[in-house]
């Protein structure tokens, strides 16, 4: 990066406060496989400011291959267990409302079978 495009960020105990304008640029970039992030103030020790980031969606991959039964289980023990992970900060922000927001990778079924059990595909 360009010492003169620094201007655009503040850099907060090593983690990039990024602006809208220029949050739009990355998004440009990534095709929608960013999304926006905000880290709450006090998320992590020193730190006193909200900080506006992007984030990467937490992806579990599995073979097409693999039982459809075993993934579905994979698939709600992790989000209905997500809530004991809360007090860790990279858990914080996590929402299952995003869990398949702008993915353009295929779902393997059982995946597919929990989020539509939930409601959050149709």
């Amino acid at each position: 990066m360009h010492k003169k495009n620094l201007e655009h960020f503040q850099i907060i105990k090593n983690i990039l406060n990024i602006e809208d304008k220029e949050y739009s640029k990355f998004e440009k970039i990534e095709e929608g496989r960013i999304f926006r992030a905000i880290i709450p103030a006090n998320t992590y020790p020193g730190q006193t400011e909200e900080i506006k980031t992007f984030a990467y969606p937490i992806v579990i991959f599995a073979h097409k291959e693999l039982n459809e039964d075993d993934v579905y289980r994979v698939t709600k023990i992790f989000w209905e267990n997500i809530s004991k992970r809360r007090d860790e900060p990279t858990f914080k922000g996590i929402k299952i409302g995003n869990a398949v927001k702008g993915s353009k990778t295929p779902l393997h079924m059982g995946a597919e079978k929990y989020f539509r059990e939930i409601g959050i595909i149709k």
